[in-house]
């Protein structure tokens, strides 16, 4: 066998494979020393790479970029066992093979030209917009890694997207980052429909979802949203065994948590007015007034100029705050005024919109205003929980520790 003859029948055995998968060494059919000699020689001319199984737990799939040249030969001489060292055709002499082949496929294209498996693509955020409005489709979203499934007959579902992730350049301007295995598998309509949201730039892929994608290892910070409803639940349960009542109604954790309360798929006017809507409704509507019964008086009193007390009921937010600063007298008031001037700002935010009618508006600013309002809502909210922790009677070991440490993900 020539190394031409070799070469044909790693890139072969590539592109007919389902998943273009590398021919494992083993199956050719040539001595050791010789086979070591030509696979050395196509390295060097970089028209093959090796996998060998201290890179990858699978090395039947290229999943990450390949050693170095120099790295590959070396391993390669000093290999003493074959069996799961796999080779793939890389380089110029395969984009020529490739030729037209999966015509219209473009992600498929890129996979049989030797684009590593969890190699990304970026997309405009937009491009999850036509599955999040499609009742065929439900997808599942962390704000970090997320998946989209298609509804299927009788009401089950297959996966349709295994993981969808996020991407940020470095003004933080965010992205969709899907992985080319995962879009090579679409049909040739889906591809060309993700191709037309693509976009370039100096993007990387969140490191939480590389990390827990690529390596397999669970993040150790929590999103914005999990920290928030954490908060309300801690909130809950800190204020229930100090006075045996709950100040939220609810606390949407885990299962309960708005889709709504996540970072902006399309930064538009209505998408960020849509997020100040859920945010005021997991703050002041869900404030319970009951709390308050005999710790705050429920109305106020306005003497007018003819001398008649008009009696108004006080709103949730202003009986919070009274009821906190009656009673916790801290040293430095700033973050406490920091604290309800957020509360208010929310409030008064969402208050606008339902009294106009506004132009909606596509801007990547609206991605920007909503991850700082979101970050202000979540320092507000565990400054509550953290003067809660003051009480005689909070139990502080209630508190999970990474949020007690504010291992918390802000992007």
């Amino acid at each position: 066998m020539t190394g031409d003859e070799l070469w044909q029948q790693i890139t072969e055995y590539y592109l007919k494979s389902r998943d273009f998968n590398g021919l494992p060494v083993r199956i050719v059919e040539l001595p050791e020393d010789e086979l070591k000699v030509k696979l050395t020689k196509l390295i060097e001319t970089g028209d093959i790479s090796l996998v060998f199984e201290e890179q990858h737990p699978n090395p039947y799939v290229k999943c990450l970029k390949p050693w170095s040249i120099e790295k590959q030969v070396k391993t390669l001489k000093d290999y003493k066992d074959l069996t799961h060292v796999v080779a793939y055709p890389e380089g110029k002499r395969l984009a020529a093979e490739v030729k037209n082949k999966f015509a219209g496929k473009p992600y498929s294209r890129v996979m049989a030209k030797g684009s590593p498996q969890l190699d990304c693509a970026i997309f405009r955020l937009d491009v999850l917009e036509r599955y999040r409005n499609d009742p065929r489709y439900r997808y599942k979203f962390n704000d970090r890694v997320g998946a989209i499934y298609a509804r299927v007959d009788m009401g089950n579902e297959e996966v349709f997207i295994q993981s969808v992730g996020f991407a940020y350049d470095d003004q933080m301007n965010r992205a969709v980052c899907v992985f080319y295995c995962d879009l090579a598998d679409l049909s040739k309509e889906q591809q060309n429909y993700w191709k037309h949201y693509e976009i370039s730039g100096s993007y990387k892929p969140h490191p939480d979802f590389t990390w827990s994608q690529v390596y397999g290892q669970f993040p150790e910070q929590a999103t914005l949203s999990e920290a928030f409803t954490t908060e309300l639940k801690v909130i809950n349960q800190l204020t229930f065994d100090c006075y045996g009542q709950k100040l939220f109604k609810e606390d949407y954790w885990d299962h309960k948590r708005p889709k709504e309360l996540a970072f902006l798929i399309r930064p538009t006017a209505k998408e960020l007015n849509g997020f100040i809507h859920i945010l005021d409704k997991l703050i002041s509507e869900n404030i319970d007034k009951k709390f308050f019964k005999d710790k705050v008086e429920p109305e106020n009193e306005t003497v007018r100029k003819d001398g008649k007390v008009i009696v108004t009921p006080k709103g949730s937010l202003q009986m919070l705050e009274e009821w906190v600063r009656d009673w916790f007298k801290p040293k430095y008031l700033k973050p406490m005024d920091d604290t309800f001037n957020t509360f208010k700002k929310i409030r008064r935010l969402r208050t606008k919109p339902a009294h106009s009618i506004e132009e909606d508006e596509f801007d990547m600013k609206y991605f920007k205003e909503q991850r700082d309002l979101f970050i202000e809502a979540y320092t507000a909210m565990r400054f509550l929980r953290l003067i809660l922790q003051n009480h005689p009677k909070a139990d502080s070991k209630k508190i999970p520790n990474w949020l007690y440490e504010g291992k918390i993900s802000t992007y």
